[in-house]
């Protein structure tokens, strides 16, 4: 759990790559709360940063998040 802490903290980071790497991690670990990572990464959806929005968009999907569809289609459909 330690490990995600440390990931949802870096989401916070003022460099971009490494708020985009976070998204990544973050979808790949096993280990945390799955309604926390998506909430958390669903706001990297409004990120400044194109690659960290890109980055969340393939963690969301990597984790199946059915629950962030509608905000990715507003996202991409506007």
């Amino acid at each position: 759990m330690a490990v995600v802490e440390a990931l949802l903290d870096l989401l916070d980071d003022q460099e971009h790559d490494v708020r985009a790497s976070a998204c990544i991690s973050l979808a790949k670990s096993k280990a945390g709360c799955l309604d926390m990572k998506i909430e958390r990464l669903m706001r990297c959806l409004r990120d400044p940063d194109r690659f960290v929005r890109e980055s969340a968009c393939v963690a969301l999907g990597y984790l199946k998040a059915d629950s962030a569809v509608s905000a990715l289609l507003q996202i991409w459909l506007v």
